[in-house]
């Protein structure tokens, strides 16, 4: 086989190459070594065919299903801690050109970081005439350079929890604009210092990313096959400003995403409310009110305008096939299934197990995602996303979303420990992925 056509020093900045044109070369590369070592591989004793698939979602009932009604082709489900260790594998996979899967979970921030380093089919010709069963947002978030890279599989979109029995006993309504959230803020530390609205995690670039896209935020677009940067627009500007002012006048405290402190607030209620997505109802589910009368609710996002309300996507996932698969044509097949059919999307909704809220219309349409959700006192919360999906705004991802999360994150963290405005964080990430993009050749314009 003919070795990899990657760029040989794709990390000169002299060597300037559209988008079109890298996307093409790196899908070339590493899925033509990847693919001389996978050919005429792994025959199942079940089927003809055996599809690995690596994913971190506890997707297996579903899995399963497949497998028994679908016995040509097998698929074979692998769970890795999480995203971070997926790709660290798949990368080592590619570069070594052997042990790579034939699908994987992909969340949508990172799709055009792998699709660019060439870890991706491009699944255009074999799935692009699914779009009418998807979301038309959700559908956006796997196109790059209107070329498709995934199938979607579910979706985050933002709402706020709030707790009740905290918002009856000081008489607070839920606010319904962002100037209503600062003003409901300031009523709950006046009534009751002990508490706080919410918190800032300054270590979650994607949630912040969520709320500056809800305003309107394009980190990253493209345009005669150059890539526009765009993390400190106005939009994103004005995201950060709004949060630098609450926290400034301690209106909200800094508090980080899954550790324990934060997950003890939300119980005890001295954290009021959390901006987070449809997902984020199993964080709640698992640990819930200490008080025995405390109770969650949900509702939609402030957004700027009452009358006008946009939400943003944080997380949410799709499934890709990865380049060099030898099976290319079943594993989009599956990957399609996956997302599409009504009793896959039961059971990938189902509470104790993947819960994740689906992309697909057939998805959105099943009656187990109108489910009572025992975390907000037995309620149904699909109206409240399905509706946030509906005005969600989403972003444009660029390649090298790991260093755009973490310059973000290590420079919010210096402007807050410095007291200096988050919005110094944006300018200085800003320069960071110009910089960043630019040695990988690529077009850019800031």
């Amino acid at each position: 086989m003919p070795s990899s056509r990657f760029p040989t020093h794709p990390h000169q900045p002299s060597r300037r190459r559209t988008l079109g044109l890298l996307l093409a070369l790196a899908a070339a590369g590493p899925a033509a070594t990847t693919a001389c070592s996978r050919s005429g591989s792994e025959r199942s004793g079940s089927g003809s065919v055996t599809l690995r698939f690596w994913a971190w979602a506890d997707i297996g009932q579903a899995v399963d299903l497949w497998n028994r009604t679908h016995p040509d082709v097998h698929v074979e489900l692998s769970t890795p801690a999480g995203q971070v260790s997926i790709f660290q594998r798949l990368s080592s996979a590619m570069v070594a050109g052997t042990g790579a899967p034939d699908l994987v979970q992909v969340d949508y921030n990172n799709l055009t970081t792998l699709a660019v380093a060439g870890y991706l089919e491009d699944i255009t010709d074999r799935a692009a005439g699914f779009e009418p069963e998807f979301l038309p947002a959700a559908w956006q978030q796997v196109l790059i350079d209107d070329r498709l890279w995934a199938v979607p599989q579910d979706i985050g979109p933002m709402a706020m929890y709030y707790r009740q029995d905290v918002f009856d006993a000081h008489g607070l309504a839920v606010p319904r604009t962002w100037d209503e959230f600062r003003d409901t803020a300031a009523r709950l530390r006046a009534a009751d210092r002990t508490r706080y609205l919410t918190a800032y995690p300054a270590g979650d670039a994607f949630w912040f990313a969520s709320l500056a896209a809800a305003r309107g935020a394009r980190w990253f677009s493209t345009e005669n096959d150059s890539w526009h940067v765009g993390i400190d627009d106005a939009p994103t500007v004005e995201t950060a400003d709004f949060w630098t002012e609450l926290l400034a006048e301690d209106l909200v405290t800094t508090s980080q995403h899954w550790n324990p402190a934060w997950h003890s607030a939300l119980q005890d209620g001295t954290l009021a409310a959390w901006l987070g997505p449809a997902w984020g109802v199993g964080t709640l589910a698992a640990y819930p009110p200490t008080d025995p009368e405390g109770s969650w609710g949900v509702a939609p996002l402030p957004s700027v305008d009452a009358d006008r309300p946009t939400s943003g996507f944080w997380g949410g996932s799709s499934t890709a096939v990865v380049a060099g698969s030898p099976h290319a044509a079943a594993a989009v097949e599956f990957a399609a299934w996956l997302n599409t059919d009504p009793d896959a999307a039961d059971l990938l909704v189902d509470p104790e197990h993947a819960a994740l809220f689906p992309a697909s219309l057939a998805g959105q349409a099943r009656p187990a995602v109108s489910r009572p959700q025992e975390a907000v006192g037995g309620r149904p919360i699909d109206g409240v996303f399905r509706a946030a999906a509906a005005t969600t705004r989403t972003m444009t991802w660029g390649p090298t979303m790991d260093q755009v999360r973490d310059d973000f994150i290590d420079a919010a963290a210096a402007a807050l420990s410095e007291g200096r405005p988050l919005r110094d964080a944006l300018h200085s990430t800003q320069r960071g992925t110009v910089a960043a993009l630019e040695q990988k050749g690529l077009s850019v314009t800031a």
